[in-house]
């Protein structure tokens, strides 16, 4: 299924051009809204606000509160019980029959999942363990420990898959995935400035500024590969096929997806004036912005299959991939450091992130407060929704799946 098919999934009378100049328009918006508005509050953009990347942690946040907690955690719990009892939700059991999809036949272990093991197992022994050298390791360790990762993925997607994976049947959509997640990651890293530093890095200094910004082009590049290289592996155990497959459908009228999309450009901008109180509005209005836009242009997201059938599963099963990935991702980054008694750390490791956010800065998992990990789940879905929109303007060739059971 390309990109050129899902790109004509309803009746609109807009052409291409017409939907890639209203695509091209949101993009903007999201890029210039908050600045704008740092803009007017400023009088102009305050001295260094831009200033990447940043090794001290930005405004003084609010503590943990009462109302905050409660009110994130039951969120949190209830998008839990969302993805694990679909059926508190309206969601019905799957009849027998679909219940019943075969196992695939396995395959053998493919040489790029070895490679990938060796790279990402030495990469996180190399840092867990503190050398300083060799230097240009632990300056490009990124590399070594996240597509290796990838490669891992791949390799058991492939044995699962009976010999197919994203490495191993769409390569070129692979590398495109790379490209593209370059621009997805950057563009939160740019939001970042406008919540005044929710996360650092407090040993970026190790590398030279310009050495640094090529090592987060380059290292950025694997997050959009990791979340379709977890959502294929999820996509290989049958019953996740039709776990979420007859659920409600939501059908919302074209006046109530403007008054949101309004809404989450709106709040996008006033981050730029309450960075604490509306910190978390980076997380969700650029996927709702996007997601609603390509729904209103035509173009195919996994949101449309609840509006035509209630079938939740490409959403639901690709909603966790990056809480799955962040524990990996947190993991690594806590034990690339020695944390001292005082709270502080120290290492060689310039990549190395810290968080300071407001309101949830309580019951740390790694350096991510428990509360924090909730952002992974709307990100995961954002990486989707980043692909389909660049794949989209460029032209891309794209699967979107390689599971038999989504198509």
């Amino acid at each position: 299924m390309s990109t050129t098919t899902l790109s004509y999934v309803g009746a609109h009378k807009l052409t291409l051009q017409q939907r890639v100049l209203c695509l091209i328009g949101l993009l903007l918006a999201l890029l210039f809204g908050p600045y704008i508005a740092v803009y007017f509050k400023d009088g102009g953009i305050p001295d260094k606000f831009f200033n990447f990347p940043a090794t001290t942690p930005g405004d003084v946040k609010p503590a943990p509160t009462l109302i905050m907690t409660v009110g994130i955690s039951v969120l949190f719990i209830a998008t839990m019980l969302l993805l694990i009892v679909p059926r508190l939700f309206g969601f019905k059991k799957p009849p027998p029959i679909a219940r019943a999809a075969k196992r695939k036949a396995r395959a053998t272990l493919p040489s790029w999942f070895y490679i990938g093991g060796i790279a990402f197992a030495g990469t996180v022994v190399f840092t867990t363990l503190h050398l300083q050298r060799p230097v240009w390791l632990n300056d490009w360790s990124l590399l070594p420990l996240w597509w290796g990762f990838v490669l891992v993925l791949d390799g058991i997607v492939y044995y699962r898959n009976a010999g197919r994976s994203l490495a191993a049947t769409a390569t070129t959509e692979l590398i495109a995935m790379g490209v593209l997640s370059v621009s997805g990651w950057l563009l939160f890293e740019y939001f970042n400035f406008f919540i005044r530093l929710n996360w650092y890095y407090p040993f970026s200094g190790l590398l030279h500024h310009d050495k640094f910004l090529i090592y987060a082009v380059l290292g950025s590049s694997a997050f959009i590969p990791m979340a379709f290289e977890w959502y294929q592996l999820l996509c290989t155990f049958p019953g996740l096929a039709v776990k979420y497959k007859f659920g409600p459908k939501v059908v919302w009228p074209l006046w109530v997806r403007m008054t949101i999309l309004i809404v989450a450009l709106a709040g996008l901008v006033a981050s730029a004036f309450y960075p604490n109180d509306l910190f978390f509005i980076v997380w969700l209005s650029p996927l709702i912005i996007l997601a609603i836009g390509l729904g209103m242009l035509g173009i195919w997201t996994p949101f449309i299959s609840i509006k035509q059938r209630g079938d939740w599963s490409f959403l639901l099963v690709f909603a966790p991939t990056f809480l799955f990935q962040g524990f990996v991702l947190e993991g690594a980054n806590w034990l690339s450091v020695k944390h001292l008694a005082n709270g502080e750390a120290s290492g060689f490791n310039p990549a190395y992130w810290h968080y300071c956010i407001p309101y949830v800065n309580q019951m740390h998992i790694f350096e991510m407060p428990l509360l924090g990990y909730l952002g992974y789940i709307p990100f995961s879905v954002y990486c989707w929704i980043w692909f389909i929109a660049m794949a989209f303007l460029m032209d891309i060739p794209t699967t979107f799946s390689l599971s038999e059971e989504y198509k």
